[in-house]
Order: C-alpha cells, then structure tokens, then sequence
C-alpha cells in the first residue's frame, strides 16, 4: 500500500511537471513557427500571444527588421508612414524618414508645379531636397510655358488650373 501510495505521489508530481511545460512548448511551438514562415505577420502574432515570452525581444527585433524588408523599395508614402508608427524600434526610422522626403519630392518634381512643390515643402520644411524645391519654384513662377500650355488648352477651366497650380507667376493677372 504504501508503494502505491508512493506511486501515486510520483504521477501526481510528474503530471504537474508537465501541465507547467505545456504553456513553455507551445511558446516554443509558436516562435519555431514565427521563425520559419518569418514574416512581419507571424512575429506579430507571436508577440501579441506571448508579449512577455522567452522570445519576446528577438522577436521584436524581427518583426521590425521583416516589416522594413517588405516595404524598403516601396514607392508608397503610407506604408513607409504605418511604419514609423507601428515600429517599437528605430532602427530603420532614419531610413524610412528619408526616402518619404525623397519620394514626396520626386512627386512634386514630376507634377512639375508650384502648387506641388509647395505642398512637398510643407510636408517636409527641413527637407533634404527643400532648397531644391524652392529654386524649382522660383523657375516656375517666371517660367512663360505654363500660362502658354493653359492658353492653347483654349478654356476657363485650363485658366484656373493655371492660377490655382502656379500661384504667383508672372502671368497670373493676364490668367484672371
């Protein structure tokens, strides 16, 4: 009787044991799965399932790090944005920083009007690439091809896309 009693002691104790390890292998399941796939995704659903886990600073860092793969060629303002605020690291901040100023001014270079760069240098007054935008301006406004695109378009509508898109230029009062 009393090895029975024993016995029974031991499962208890070894069944214990391993109801406590039960939670440690299916974090462990979980981050060899978040690993293999090692998509932003996957490290996302790690962290939000064990956000104080064995794992939990590694797999910050490669969530940030496969976040900032998928959308370091993005030519998308929006993505680099949700980055910045999404990211709980700053390792790519700098990075991300920099190429929104560069892709907002190469969009407000190819629209190739006052009204865009105006709107690059608001977005980004201590731009990289402000002194250029503000010189390219500066050519638009004394610029006469504009206004003579706006006249051979022959309408009013074309008139006041010339005076909202070039505000300031030489030729606005002849446009009204």
């Amino acid at each position: 009787m009393k090895w029975l009693l024993g016995a029974g002691i031991d499962l208890v104790v070894a069944l214990s044991g391993a109801v406590a390890a039960v939670p440690i292998a299916r974090e462990e399941a979980h981050w060899w799965w978040s690993r293999a796939v090692g998509s932003p995704a996957a490290f996302a659903t790690y962290l939000s399932t064990w956000p104080t886990g064995r794992h939990a600073e590694e797999g910050q860092t490669l969530h940030d790090e496969a976040t900032w793969a998928a959308i370091v060629d993005t030519r998308d303002t929006t993505k680099l944005e949700a980055y910045l605020l999404d990211t709980r690291r700053d390792s790519h901040g700098a990075a991300a920083r920099a190429r929104i100023d560069l892709l907002r001014f190469e969009a407000a270079r190819e629209r190739n009007t006052v009204r865009a760069l105006q709107g690059y240098l608001d977005a980004q007054p201590d731009g990289r690439h402000a002194d250029a935008a503000k010189r390219q301006q500066t050519s638009l406004l004394a610029d006469p091809q504009p206004y003579r695109v706006a006249l051979d378009k022959a309408s009013a509508d074309a008139m006041q896309e010339f005076i909202a898109d070039f505000p300031g230029h030489t030729m606005q009062a002849q446009a009204r």
